[in-house]
């Protein structure tokens, strides 16, 4: 996809696992939106090189499982912020977001993203290729070793289901340029900022895991309608 023509440019480390932010009103408050992309490497977040991401399914999958999180985690994001999507017959070398499964990540590590395409120098970078790795079996392993497990040790239904979607929640949200979190939520008065780029095994109690919340929103949204404003510290 080819960047805007204007006068701007644009996990941990990689996307392992997710941490803390909080929720914002108005204006994104400040957390380094995109400062970490890294043409090629693992990275915690790029800003996208326009408002819509093109996407495909790349190389193979074991079971239709995690295409269908993937798939959720598109429609996720196009219905609850300002970015668009299209789905591309075919990987190519600058399609936007090229989904693929993998077996070989760290263990610990249930996913990364890795921007292919950098555009930049400048604040924040913009990527206008990346790869979104998931392990399926790391996810798998982390869930059989989480301390929320049940007491017959067995995940509790809908779990592993959850947490695949989170995870491709989180990698997607990297594309879109948002950071790990700066501190844990699991009580209030920080409950309400859960979101997917939170970064560990989410228990089964609330929908809040399979979303990005307002502080999220609100950085994709000002950097869509005026990306000159991330010129300098955000």
């Amino acid at each position: 996809m080819a960047p805007w023509r204007r006068a701007f440019a644009v996990a941990g480390g990689a996307l392992v696992l997710l941490m803390g932010l909080v929720v914002a009103s108005g204006p994104a408050a400040a957390d380094d939106y995109a400062r970490l992309c890294s043409d090629g490497n693992q990275t915690t977040g790029c800003a996208p090189d326009n408002d819509l991401h093109i996407w495909c399914f790349g190389g193979q999958f074991s079971g239709e499982d995690l295409r269908a999180s993937m798939r959720w985690a598109i429609n996720n994001m196009a219905n609850n912020t300002v970015m668009r999507e299209s789905q591309a017959g075919n990987c190519a070398s600058d399609t936007d977001v090229r989904w693929q499964e993998v077996d070989s990540l760290p263990v610990g590590v249930q996913g990364v993203y890795v921007c292919t395409d950098e555009v930049g120098p400048g604040h924040p970078r913009q990527c206008a290729a990346a790869d979104a790795r998931i392990d399926t079996s790391e996810i798998q392993r982390v869930g059989n070793d989480s301390d929320f497990v049940g007491s017959d040790g067995n995940m509790e239904p809908g779990e592993l289901d959850l947490n695949r979607d989170r995870v491709t929640c989180h990698e997607l949200g990297h594309s879109l340029g948002f950071q790990h979190h700066h501190r844990p939520y699991y009580e209030p008065p920080d409950a309400h900022d859960k979101d997917c780029m939170y970064s560990d095994w989410a228990e089964p109690d609330s929908g809040l895991w399979r979303r990005y919340n307002d502080h999220h929103r609100d950085h994709i949204r000002d950097f869509i309608n005026d990306p000159s404003r991330f010129d300098g510290e955000v």
